[in-house]
């Protein structure tokens, strides 16, 4: 079941990541605004976590899958490159545990990034993250964010076509797939995750 301590092993991984980008470069004043409402917007994800825990009935998620399983699901060879890294870990506090993997494949300048993580915190962060819960369109110069479905699952895609860098994120009810690209064409972050073998 939900409960407000994994939401809160949530904030202490992505903690540092959320500071540097809303605080990075303002002022003493902006600082102090943006933090009440970053704790306000927290408390009201709690809130949610609290109402999840209540709608779900009992229902236990299942245990998170080794990370060596992960690992597997990560082939030598993508889009033709060769795999540079390939790392996995298991993590765990208060009871609550998730599973990560990750490989990077490298050709010059180009270069693909995959991130498996496998977990009840995965369910979580789909409640406080923001595509996971609402309809995204919209193009800014060469830049395209949309949310999409995927197999029947949630996503998020982002490409620059100026800078020929992108990212693809699929939700797949405890798994989260990452994938993040430099030198690629945006079609090749979709053709990356039906490369994998979930």
């Amino acid at each position: 079941m939900f409960s407000k301590r994994y939401f809160t092993f949530l904030l202490v991984i992505l903690a540092p990541f959320v500071l540097i980008a809303c605080f990075g470069g303002n002022d003493a004043e902006e600082q102090a605004t943006e933090a009440t409402s970053m704790a306000e917007g927290l408390r009201q994800a709690a809130d949610e976590l609290d109402k999840a825990a209540a709608n779900s009935n009992g229902s236990a998620a299942r245990e998170p899958r080794d990370f060596r399983e992960l690992k597997e699901m990560l082939p030598a060879k993508m889009l033709g490159m060769e795999r540079t890294k390939h790392e996995g870990q298991k993590v765990g506090v208060a009871g609550f545990k998730m599973s990560t993997a990750e490989a990077e494949y490298r050709d010059g300048d180009k270069r693909i990034s995959v991130t498996l993580a496998d977990g009840a915190a995965i369910q979580i962060a789909a409640l406080t993250t923001a595509w996971s819960m609402v309809e995204i369109d919209s193009e800014e110069g060469d830049k395209v964010t949309r949310t999409v479905n995927i197999d029947g699952h949630k996503a998020f895609y982002e490409y620059d076509s100026g800078t020929r860098r992108g990212q693809l994120s699929v939700l797949a009810d405890q798994t989260l797939v990452t994938i993040e690209g430099s030198g690629i064409d945006g079609d090749e972050l979709e053709e990356v995750y039906n490369d994998l073998d979930l």
